[in-house]
């Protein structure tokens, strides 16, 4: 099923192995414990074709890879602008991908805490960039 049409509905998104998930506070980006706060929840607006914005219900910004599309970059939250480092997909391995580049949400050096940050890394697959949307 294509992850837009369900665009009106919010969701967490859950890294498999962990369980922790993606949390916003101003514009930082972390992994936590599931608390089902605001912070915690996300929806799809289609952005490209193809793509889409990650938005957050707590603040209302987008994720974004902060300071363009470069390898090992921190994801952030921030004003949706239109920029393609705002701009996802999600493959069939359940990465969640940049619209270019390559680059995964990835759960930082592997780190399973509560409270690590979240990059943008090459696309590898491995389990700290599986991630599935938990719809609430």
């Amino acid at each position: 099923m294509n992850p837009c049409h369900r665009s009106h509905n919010y969701f967490v998104i859950r890294n498999q192995r962990s369980g922790l998930v993606l949390d916003a506070s101003d514009y930082a980006l972390k992994i936590q414990h599931f608390t089902g706060f605001p912070a915690q929840l996300w929806k799809l607006e289609n952005a490209a074709p193809g793509t889409f914005y990650i938005m957050n219900r707590g603040n209302g910004k987008v994720l974004d890879i902060e300071g363009g599309i470069k390898n090992g970059n921190k994801v952030i939250t921030y004003y949706k602008h239109g920029g393609v480092n705002q701009q996802w997909f999600m493959n069939s391995d359940n990465t969640i991908v940049s619209a270019e580049g390559n680059l995964a949400i990835d759960i930082c050096g592997g780190n399973y805490y509560p409270g690590n940050n979240i990059i943008a890394f090459r696309r590898h697959g491995q389990a700290n960039q599986k991630f599935h949307l938990q719809y609430q």
